[in-house]
């Protein structure tokens, strides 16, 4: 099982890696890791303009945490940090306030982590 330094350090590698090598935490990270994205999560639509759903499956209870992140890595929203009960969820935001460009959905549940990119236009 991963720690947690384990999954954060491959998250800013992907993250540095996404971005085309240009993240400035590149200098504290060792050899890349791969960060493998949960099967139970989605996102859609992406790319998105006026809202964006993220469906996630639960099979315990757990602790999420949701967070939209900018080119940097800093929080431009916090979309959930609550308990959710065994099964099927969606969180919908809306991303009228939110500027054209690209952004990391960051995901966190138990003592995995997971982000993926998504585009809005």
């Amino acid at each position: 099982m991963k720690t947690r330094t384990n999954i954060l350090v491959a998250f800013l590698v992907s993250l540095g890696q996404w971005w085309g090598g240009q993240n400035t935490l590149e200098w504290c990270l060792p050899s890349p890791q791969v960060v493998e994205v949960a099967p139970t999560w989605k996102i859609y639509p992406n790319p998105a303009t006026e809202h964006v759903t993220i469906e996630f499956q639960l099979k315990l209870p757990t602790r999420v945490i949701v967070k939209l992140l900018d080119p940097n890595g800093e929080q431009v929203r916090l979309l959930t940090n609550d308990l959710y009960p065994t099964g099927t969820h969606f969180i919908k935001t809306t991303l009228l306030s939110i500027p054209t460009g690209q952004y990391l959905i960051q995901c966190e549940y138990g003592d995995e982590m997971w982000a993926k990119r998504l585009v809005v236009k």
